[in-house]
Parts: structure tokens; C-alpha cells; sequence
């Protein structure tokens, strides 16, 4: 094959050390994935001085960056990760490689001396948004942010505790237990639970710089991976927008990983239950976001419902609420209590509440493999049509709002 990919080539070039290969390596095999797939990692220039290699897979997005120089070109190459590998065998040679393209045969080259590997550029692939290290704000002024700064060998404890119980173990529903992770009083703590699959419970705790409060869950093995397949050195910043925010970010000095924030319980129901409401042929509301919101927002008969999932006092069972909110800024009275009570000694499969100003309709059932709403909605939708007949009980209210705790 004669070197025809020198004419017509781009008029860049950007020359990557050996170093930077295997660290961009050591990140595809953390986020693991599937190898089947035309999977690429993303080449952009972050500044004049700063690249990054930028990775996604379903839970995760993870980054390096390293030195750029300032002729780099602006825009994001994507590089099948399976030619990752190629790039390192090219640049044993002179521990570098220089990559360009050829825009007319419509391939990308990696070269070190006269020894060179060409892949097609790949098609269909589009860097946007969603593929930038960072949503939002840079870590470190979020205004609202919780943020623990931890020791990254300190960090080393808690890869150890997520990644030495599940490797052999069989799990319901291929769902891997969450990690629950707590920030504030100069602490980063965690709690993993395989109780559900037979298995402990562990948690640990390391000193930390925090600023603010939080809990959450998330996903932690890409994390986890990521960290004890690098010795990193230094501080770790781990910090999470808010209490609903989308993201848990980890971030040292020239890494980072951006894990959606979702809790376990969600992501073993959270399908089915919307699944199984769209099978009784109710209006669902499709979610807008990485992160799997706190409820199905649903209408049942052109009313405003929602359904939620909740974990009990045991922390291993679960069950689905259904929720409909009749009445706002509700004024508290002997006489309102007494009228609650008399709707629902006429109720079956369902309950009216009150919790703080609000009446509510809600309707409590388990969760199983085969979800079947049928009865559930039935007595739903009668407990919202008797409270309709009994409106007279209810003051004036404002029109129910978003974004309850259900």
C-alpha cells in the first residue's frame, strides 16, 4: 500500500506522547465497554494549551486531559477505541505518535516514522453537549454545590470496598447495588448494600475538606475501576450540584469521571413501572433527563397524576404509590379531619391524605416482576372520583404545582 494519505491530507497534525496512549487505555477498559460496538473516544481541544480525551458509556462520562499545542485543531475527532491500541504499538518507536487525516479517502492516520495504521473516519457520530466533561458550571462554583476535597489514596478505600464483593456474585435483574454516599462534617462516607443478593453490607468513611451537606446514590463501578486502574496522586474533588442535581462528579487535577446521580431503587423499577402504566394506556410523561426522576408524572381521564417508588423502613423492600393531588393550601381543621376519615372508611385500595396544606388521593401497591394495574387504577380512579363529589369539604386551593416530594 503506497502512503497516498499524505496528499490531500489536513494541514494539522497533533503529536500525542506514549504516556498519554496508555493513560486514554486504561480509561476505555475502566468504562468497559462493549467491544462489539462501534464505541469512539473524543479528541477535542479544551484551550489553547489543554486537551481532552473524553469517553461515554451508559451511566458515565469520563476524561483526561493533557498538554495540547496551540496549532491542535478546535474541533473533536473521534477515535474508534479499538484503534487506541494501534497508536501505542506505533509509538514505541519514539514513545509518540503524530495523528492527522486524510478528508478525500476519508480516513485517519496515526504515524511515527515510516511505520503508520490508517482507520476509516468514523460515520454517524456527532460531539455535542452531553459530551462535555462538565454540564453546566466548571466543578468548584457551583453556588449551591455540596463538595468534599479527599485524598486520592484515602479514595483508594473506597474503590476497595465497591469492586471486592461483586465480581462473582449473582444479582436480580442484572442490577448491581448503588453506592450511598454522604458528604459534610469534614467526612466523605459510603455505604454499599448486597444484603439483597445474599451477600454484606459495608461502609467506610475518610477524612475530607467539605463545603455543605448531601446524600446521595449513584452507580460506582466505572468509578471505582477508574480509580485503582490509576495511581493518582493529589486531591479529589467530589462534588454534586444540589439535591436534585443530575451529576456526581470525581475530578483531580487532569482526570475526571461524571456519574448520573440515581438511586437503586429507581433503576430497578423505574422502567417496568412506566412500562406497566403505558400498558393501562395512560398519558406517561417521558423523562428529560440522564438521571431517572423521582416520579412518573401520568393523566388518568384527563387528570394529573403521579406514581412514585419508595423503599421501606427495611431498606429491602419496596413498593409504587400513585398519587393525585386534590387540594392545595388546604386550612387545617377538626372538621376537615373528620371528613378525610369518612371518605376513607368508604374507600378500598386507596386512601385520601393530608400532608402539610395538601389533600391527596394515593393509592400504595407492591412491586412484583409482573406489574398488572388493572384493579390498582380502578380503585385509583374511584377514590379520585369520590373526593370529586365531595367537594364541598374542600376550601378554595390554588392548582396543584411540580415537583413534589412524593
Amino acid at each position: 500500500m503506497t502512503l497516498a494519505f499524505e496528499h490531500n491530507r489536513t494541514d494539522w497534525e497533533i503529536r500525542i506522547s506514549m504516556l498519554e496512549l496508555l493513560r486514554v487505555h486504561m480509561m476505555l477498559m475502566s468504562v468497559d465497554r462493549d467491544p462489539s460496538n462501534k464505541s469512539v473516544v473524543w479528541l477535542v481541544k479544551m484551550s489553547p494549551t489543554k486537551r481532552a480525551w473524553v469517553a461515554s458509556s451508559n451511566f458515565v462520562t469520563t476524561w483526561i486531559t493533557a498538554d495540547c499545542h496551540p496549532k491542535d485543531p478546535g474541533f473533536a475527532l473521534p477515535i474508534p477505541d479499538q484503534f487506541v491500541s494501534s497508536l501505542i504499538d506505533l509509538a514505541h518507536g519514539e514513545n509518540a505518535v503524530d495523528i492527522f487525516c486524510n478528508e478525500h479517502e476519508g480516513v485517519i492516520i496515526g504515524r511515527s516514522n515510516d511505520r503508520y495504521a490508517v482507520v476509516d473516519h468514523p460515520e454517524d457520530v456527532e460531539f455535542t453537549l452531553q459530551n462535555l466533561p462538565y454540564r453546566a458550571q466548571p466543578y468548584g462554583s457551583h453556588d449551591e454545590a455540596a463538595m468534599a476535597i479527599v485524598d486520592a489514596v484515602d479514595l483508594q478505600l473506597f474503590a476497595d470496598l465497591v469492586l471486592n464483593w461483586h465480581w462473582k456474585q449473582k444479582v436480580s435483574d442484572n442490577i448491581w447495588p448503588f453506592v450511598s454516599i454522604e458528604i459534610g462534617n469534614n467526612q466523605f462516607a459510603w455505604t454499599s448494600d448486597w444484603r439483597r443478593h445474599g451477600m454484606f453490607r459495608t461502609s467506610g468513611g475518610v477524612p475530607a475538606i467539605t463545603k455543605g451537606s448531601i446524600s446521595t446514590q449513584f452507580f460506582p463501578y466505572a468509578v471505582a475501576r477508574l480509580m485503582k486502574a490509576h495511581e493518582y496522586e493529589g486531591d479529589v474533588k467530589v462534588f454534586i450540584g444540589g439535591e436534585h442535581a443530575d451529576y456526581v462528579y470525581f475530578a483531580g487535577d487532569d482526570w475526571g469521571v461524571r456519574v448520573v446521580n440515581d438511586t437503586e431503587v429507581n433503576a430497578r423499577w423505574y422502567y417496568k413501572l412506566g412500562r406497566a402504566l403505558k400498558r393501562a394506556e395512560l398519558d406517561v410523561q417521558s423523562r428529560t433527563s440522564d438521571r431517572m426522576p423521582d416520579f412518573i408524572p401520568f393523566s388518568i381521564e384527563g387528570i394529573d397524576c403521579y406514581a412514585s417508588i419508595h423503599t421501606r423502613e427495611d431498606e429491602l423492600s419496596e413498593f409504587a404509590r400513585l398519587t393525585h393531588v386534590a387540594a392545595t393550601n388546604v386550612y387545617v381543621s377538626l372538621k376537615l379531619y373528620e371528613e378525610i376519615n369518612a371518605l376513607n372508611a368508604s374507600l378500598t385500595g386507596a386512601s385520601v391524605i393530608l400532608r402539610d396544606d395538601e389533600i391527596r388521593v394515593v393509592c400504595d401497591f407492591p412491586l412484583t416482576d409482573e406489574l398488572d394495574l388493572a384493579k390498582t387504577m380502578a380503585a385509583f380512579l374511584i377514590a379520585i372520583e369520590q373526593i370529586g363529589q365531595a367537594y364541598e369539604i374542600l376550601p378554595l386551593f390554588s392548582g396543584a404545582g411540580e415537583g413534589y416530594d412524593f
